[in-house]
């Protein structure tokens, strides 16, 4: 082991040496989880048992059956057959027909345990110690620090995470599992290092943890349920197709599939009771392996890590988006995480705050400390309804709390060769990310000069007082609009407005608020479709307490001051206009022309991204509630295929409408090329056919995957678009104000311009 001692943050004094300790709470739930795994062993092996002994009996029973006695008077001379045979050859007809059912019914049951998980392409690469001697070194003191065993495997992604996984078998039911950490580059260009060892710490009081092979059980019993429940495979499509067939075949079918409807609604309970108790359970681990980071990092660090955890996963979401945009100009990086921290630095210009994702200085009190997050933070996405809410992990941490020191030193001077690492997770981001092999990566700078390029053109002035951030511009008709700005030219009035007064600090006030409901807004759709959970009774909004049940009501106040919000936002985009067209129509008509065509193609563009994105969201949105069905029924089937083919039609009609449109001038963009051509230049997907009894996985996604891109370069231009138009407005106020900077010769008087209230007339300063 190399000397670590000068790169590893010390572990704090004055640590109890019982907070590592299981609680009671911890213990019961292991207590309730083990019974619940038990009782479902139990029953999972008497109905596999019960099935295969029955499907037995039953195949036995048909060599051994006697004929019956009849009267004789039930015999027919007519024929040579006798009444006795033919009761025979029904009964056996029945007990084969039983017997194949009960045998069917068995392999059903035990066939999640050998279904093998396809698994996602990896962006992971396993490291070696002599590769990264330091980083092993740290891990080991780590582990000997936290009494926790050695990694098996130690793996890099390029993702914002870091976690213990292990490779699932059926073996890993009987023997003891190695575990591997992940570690995630994403995490490792945010924390700091104090923050990385209280990541892994925690991850390492995982490790030590002997209820972890209760997940094993868990998951396992949850692959065979959750496969039982949900899952659809060969066996559900011949049972299908079998009862499309002739009526008298068709009837067992239609009655092994009820059989397997009962069935799954009971496995159904049967999975959510698992889940119940394993959730209360994983909830206490996490409550655990965070003390077991707090004793050798202290109470902060770790909580200072959760706070930089979704800024970093969205600057690094950022940051694949902007790569993304480069490589359609054929510019590829060698370094992700540079990206990444110039994405963080955009985020943080965006909202306006140079200080997002910075930790809160300490208290110069030991004993003193700063809380992060706030009582009420009960909302997250349900992909996190496991965990604790980070409030409640705060607390946690705090309740005896530990000040450690915090190494503010980056992790990466663990890493031995970063340049190079960082380059082969990149290189591995493109590969699975984009298909391309051996892409030719540059500089990064390069490659970031082209998106600061890009970003420069959406960087809306903070003198908007965002107005324009993620919003739709609704003037109403241009036309109307033009004719009024000419005819005030005309009359030679004054603009009425300036930008002093049309993005006034009431705006700014305005539109604070806004942001604020549609923050509201999004959390309790989010609550209402299941998007996110409630982690509790209810949520406090406004000083108010919303339970559940009333979201919907105060959705419906919500929706409404939004509605209003948007028609005030809707006058004043027209004034805008207006203002800019009457200034331009006086000083420069080059420049109207101009403001004039920037947004007819605005608008046009605009609608086009509308009509694109709400049939996307019909589309996920009923996919999202498809997929967490048991069975879709052809009604729900059918109203899907309708979706789907309205999505095509929609973007089959709006890349028509494109063709008629041409591109403007804009950056990293060719002036005048078609915008049909720009936002597809692939043969569209086929239609799926009205009568279509399936949908395959290919062709969906061939499907979503154009609508995204579509989208992504519709959203891309209208980002531009507007940042240009909002250039331009600019550039014609200045020349309105001072002719000297009006393209041409300068006029030797200044124009007299009659004030519009006053009738006063005045010369232009």
């Amino acid at each position: 082991m190399s000397d670590i001692a000068e790169y590893y943050p010390p572990n704090p004094s004055g640590v109890p040496e019982d907070l590592t300790l299981p609680s009671g709470s911890y213990q019961s739930r292991v207590t309730l989880v083990l019974c619940s795994l038990l009782l479902f062993v139990l029953l999972y092996f008497a109905m596999v048992g019960g099935s295969a002994y029955l499907s037995y009996k039953l195949f036995s029973m048909t060599g051994n059956t006697k004929p019956r006695s009849v009267p004789a008077t039930n015999f027919n001379n007519r024929t040579t057959s006798r009444p006795g045979s033919q009761i025979l050859e029904k009964e056996e007809f029945w007990y084969i027909v039983g017997g194949i059912a009960s045998g069917v019914l068995c392999l059903y049951l035990i066939k999640g345990f050998f279904k093998r998980r396809e698994s996602d392409p990896s962006m992971m690469i396993e490291i070696q110690r002599k590769d990264q001697p330091r980083l092993f070194s740290f891990i080991d003191q780590i582990c000997e620090d936290t009494g926790a065993p050695e990694p098996h495997k130690i793996f890099l992604t390029p993702e914002v995470n870091a976690a213990v996984f292990y490779h699932e078998s059926l073996l890993s039911l009987v023997r003891k599992t190695p575990k591997n950490l992940l570690i995630g580059l994403g995490l490792v260009n945010r924390l700091n290092l104090s923050e990385f060892k209280a990541v892994l710490a925690h991850e390492f009081g995982h490790f030590s943890q002997n209820s972890m092979k209760l997940g094993t059980y868990v998951y396992t019993a949850n692959r065979v349920v959750g496969d039982l429940v949900y899952g659809r495979d060969k066996l559900d499509g011949f049972i299908d197709t079998m009862k499309r067939v002739d009526i008298r075949v068709s009837i067992f079918f239609y009655a092994f599939s009820a059989v397997l409807w009962i069935l799954r609604k009971f496995l159904e309970l049967v999975f959510k009771a698992i889940n119940f108790a394993n959730f209360s359970l994983s909830r206490q681990m996490e409550f655990n392996a965070d003390l077991v980071a707090v004793s050798v990092t202290g109470s902060d660090a770790l909580i200072f890590a959760l706070s930089k955890l979704d800024l970093a996963s969205e600057a690094l979401g950022q940051a694949a988006k902007d790569l993304n945009t480069a490589a359609d100009h054929k510019l590829y990086t060698r370094d992700l995480f540079y990206h990444q921290t110039c994405a963080l630095e955009l985020l943080r210009r965006i909202r306006k705050n140079p200080n997002l994702g910075e930790s809160p200085a300490l208290p110069e009190d030991p004993t003193k400390t700063v809380a992060v997050f706030k009582a009420g933070d009960e909302g997250a996405p349900s992909m996190w309804a496991t965990h604790p809410s980070n409030y409640d992990r705060e607390q946690n941490a705090k309740e005896i709390y530990v000040r450690g020191e915090i190494d503010e030193r980056s992790p990466w001077i663990l890493f031995d060769d970063k340049a190079e690492v960082r380059e082969r997770l990149t290189r591995r981001f493109y590969k699975i990310v984009y298909k391309l092999i051996k892409p030719a990566l540059q500089d990064p700078a390069k490659v970031q000069e082209f998106i600061d390029n890009e970003h420069n053109e959406i960087m809306y002035d903070p003198r908007y007082q965002g107005m324009f951030d993620s919003r739709y511009i609704k003037p109403g008709n241009l036309e109307e609009i033009v004719q009024e700005a000419q005819d005030l030219a005309s009359s030679k009035r004054a603009p009425e407005h300036s930008h002093e007064t049309l993005f006034s600090e009431d705006l700014k006030n305005r539109m604070e608020k806004h942001r604020e409901r549609l923050g509201e807004q999004q959390l309790l759709n989010g609550l209402q479709s299941g998007e996110y959970t409630l982690k509790g009774k209810d949520l406090k909004i406004r000083e108010e307490t919303i339970r559940l049940k009333d979201i919907s009501k105060f959705l419906r106040k919500l929706d409404k001051e939004l509605d209003e919000d948007y028609s005030e936002l809707g006058k004043l985009d027209r004034l805008i206009i207006r203002t800019h067209l009457h200034m331009a129509y006086l000083s420069n008509r080059t420049a109207a022309e101009e403001l004039r065509s920037r947004y007819e193609f605005h608008l046009k563009l605009q609608e086009i991204l509308k009509q694109l994105i709400g049939q996307r969201d019909h589309v996920m949105s009923l996919l999202a509630a498809q997929s967490a069905k048991s069975q879709v029924s052809p009604a729900e089937f059918k109203e899907m295929v309708a979706a789907l083919r309205e999505a095509r039609d929609t973007l089959e009609t709006q890349l028509a409408v494109a063709a008629g449109m041409s591109l403007p001038a804009l950056k990293n963009i060719n002036q005048g090329e078609s915008l049909s051509v720009f936002l597809l230049s692939e043969p569209l997907v086929p239609r799926i056919s009205k009568s279509a009894s399936s949908l395959d996985g290919e062709t969906l996604g061939a499907l979503l995957n154009q609508l995204g891109t579509v989208i992504d370069k519709c959203e891309r231009l209208h980002f531009k678009s507007l940042g240009n138009i909002l250039s331009l407005q600019e550039k014609i106020e200045r020349e309105f104000k001072d002719p000297s900077q009006r393209p041409g010769s300068i006029p030797e008087k200044k124009p007299e311009l009659v004030a519009e209230e006053t009738g006063e007339v005045y010369e232009i300063d």
